[in-house]
């Protein structure tokens, strides 16, 4: 096992808890179950001066780099086994693909939130939802 070997191996746990870690400090935790498009506008106003929570994103996209880092490494140790090792970078692709779509509707919130209308955030937060299989009711 060479270096190379190691950091390959090493950046699927990196993803795992460097994701996972992002998330964690990247919620909004006054933010209600079920919030209005004000509530969501207000928290990504909240989260431009937050610092412990623009952390949270920088250590979350280093999290998807692992990710991709290891979808690598995974390809390059079972590239012998023909169409399985295809399969596996093909599934590692597009789980790290469905990933950064998910946070797409967040980015343009986060981007536009001075001139986005409360309609348009509850619409783009319930479309990042979408992604994460959860309830999210258009009734507001």
């Amino acid at each position: 096992m060479n270096a190379m070997d190691r950091v390959g191996a090493f950046s699927g746990a990196a993803y795992f808890v460097l994701a996972n870690i992002g998330n964690t400090l990247l919620q909004d935790f006054s933010l209600p179950e079920n919030p209005t498009g004000r509530e969501i506008l207000d928290s990504y106003g909240r989260l431009a001066g937050d610092v412990v929570r623009q952390i949270g994103i920088s250590v979350e996209l280093l999290g998807l780099a692992a990710g991709v880092i290891f979808v690598a490494y995974v390809y390059t140790r079972t590239r012998a086994a023909g169409w399985l090792a295809v399969a596996a970078l093909a599934g590692g692709a597009i789980a790290m693909a469905l990933k950064l779509a998910s946070a797409t509707p967040a980015i343009t919130i986060y981007l536009l939130r001075d001139d986005m209308t409360p309609e348009t955030a509850h619409m783009l937060n319930a479309l990042s939802l979408v992604f994460y299989m959860r309830d999210c009711s258009t009734d507001r």
